[in-house]
């Protein structure tokens, strides 16, 4: 009796054993994404021909004052039918910016920024490194750098699992559907150009600057499930879009001496979405007024 028991555990466990050997594949699709956060663009830092500030700190306030951007996130057959993309922002952004030279034409920068909307408070922040250049009648930055940005996401994902046995090529799949509600803080990164003038004037100086940068809006993994999918294994592939926004900029400007190594700015931001499908606005505008403090 004790041998066929014996046996009979033997063949339960070998027959488990056999049908847990199946390849699982986890397949994420987004419905639909409701964001809120600011813009987070690159920092602009003018030249100054005082070699004596080696470093700056420079508050600012941006606004923004514009209606959501709506698109498409992505086309699937799971996707929410029209625009499933919105992305609405702060009405204000304040922050600040230090840039560090290490030499006449090298220079590290740093900044956070901060917002609110509704209960949620949105940390962001840049770090950056800028190559400086100088001729007779004007002067220029090049800076890349990396950003972060904390947003508030409402989101609906798709969980397609499909589970194919070793022994046999058929294969069932089930979908889950999830819907989650958070912040998170995904990271991006940035490539800009200053160009301005040199001693126009006693008074002021133009610049303009042109940038590129790629912020993430999301950054989580499905939790909130609203539809029974079953055991949850692994990601093995996520075909998710609209977690990011490609922003082009051109900034024109003018910067006003206060005397010393300070200076005094203000500026237009010109925005353009490239990457959001069918992005309902053609352009966002955001008015600048920054100071610059040479230490």
């Amino acid at each position: 009796m004790k041998t066929t028991m014996a046996n009979l555990g033997i063949i339960v466990v070998t027959g488990f054993l056999l049908m847990s050997c199946a390849t699982v594949q986890d397949t994420l699709y987004m419905q639909s994404l409701d964001v809120r956060g600011p813009v987070n663009l690159p920092p602009i830092h003018t030249n100054n021909d005082s070699i004596a500030s080696r470093v700056s700190i420079s508050p600012r306030v941006n606004v923004m004052n514009a209606d959501p951007v709506q698109g498409n996130v992505e086309s699937n057959m799971y996707a929410s039918p029209g625009e499933n993309l919105n992305w609405s922002f702060p009405v204000s952004t304040f922050g600040f910016d230090i840039d560090a030279r290490v030499s006449p034409s090298v220079a590290l920068s740093f900044g956070l920024n901060y917002a609110t909307m509704g209960h949620d408070e949105l940390v962001g922040g840049s770090a950056g490194l800028g190559f400086m250049f100088r001729g007779d009648n004007a002067m220029g930055r090049i800076e890349v750098g990396a950003q972060f940005q904390t947003m508030r996401y409402d989101a609906s994902t798709v969980l397609v699992q499909t589970i194919t046995p070793w022994y046999t090529s058929s294969s069932t799949t089930t979908i889950g559907y999830f819907h989650d509600i958070g912040t998170s803080t995904p990271f991006g990164y940035y490539g800009s150009l200053i160009v301005q003038s040199r001693k126009l004037s006693g008074i002021f100086d133009i610049f303009a600057q042109l940038a590129v940068s790629r912020q993430g809006l999301t950054s989580f993994s499905p939790q909130t499930e609203v539809a029974y999918l079953g055991v949850m294994t692994y990601i093995s592939t996520d075909t998710r879009t609209g977690n990011s926004a490609t922003l082009v900029t051109l900034t024109p400007g003018l910067s006003f001496n206060l005397g010393g190594s300070s200076r005094f700015l203000t500026a237009v931001r010109i925005i353009k979405e490239v990457e959001v499908s069918s992005s309902s606005e053609d352009f966002l505008f955001q008015p600048v007024v920054q100071f610059e403090i040479g230490l």
